[in-house]
């Protein structure tokens, strides 16, 4: 009997191990993918005029994370500081951000203090306007209401 139990909980580690990477399911709404992946709830484009845009929640804090990355570009440097306008529902700010550490293809920040408020504005916003060093696009989110709901389940769902 105990070579048995231990045969099913043996066979059951790497499925125990892939849940934890795969936090919540992937659903697509139209351009957007939404998933939780390693604690983190992740909402993605990889369509937006050649670039991937990412916005992410994860347990530990109350920021949104956004990440803009275009295999095309080669400007941006590493770890770089910047500066990047974000022009939405009617507002418009610049936030300090980083250069991605993949060959300068891309930059990230944080909306910091922001929390899950951040989601509201953005759901409502027929588009978010970025721009910064050579860079500017605008990112359709008039279709993208789903995956903002979707988004904040499983925001929600991470930080029980």
């Amino acid at each position: 009997m105990r070579i048995l139990i231990s045969a099913a909980l043996f066979a059951a580690a790497p499925v125990a191990a892939q849940e934890t990477l795969e936090t919540y399911p992937q659903r697509n709404f139209g351009a957007w993918s939404v998933y939780g992946f390693q604690g983190d709830c992740w909402m993605v484009n990889d369509h937006v005029g050649g670039a991937s845009v990412s916005f992410s929640t994860n347990p530990r804090d109350n920021d949104l994370y956004l990440a803009v990355e275009n295999p095309a570009w080669s400007h941006i440097a590493a770890d770089a500081s910047i500066d990047v306008r974000l022009s939405f529902a009617g507002s418009s700010g610049v936030y300090p951000a980083s250069g991605l550490a993949r060959k300068g293809r891309g930059f990230s920040l944080f909306l910091k203090g922001a929390g899950d408020p951040r989601l509201t504005p953005l759901r409502a916003a027929s588009g978010l306007g970025v721009t910064t060093l050579n860079v500017a696009l605008d990112v359709p989110l008039a279709d993208a209401g789903q995956a903002f709901d979707y988004m904040r389940r499983c925001t929600e769902e991470i930080r029980k």
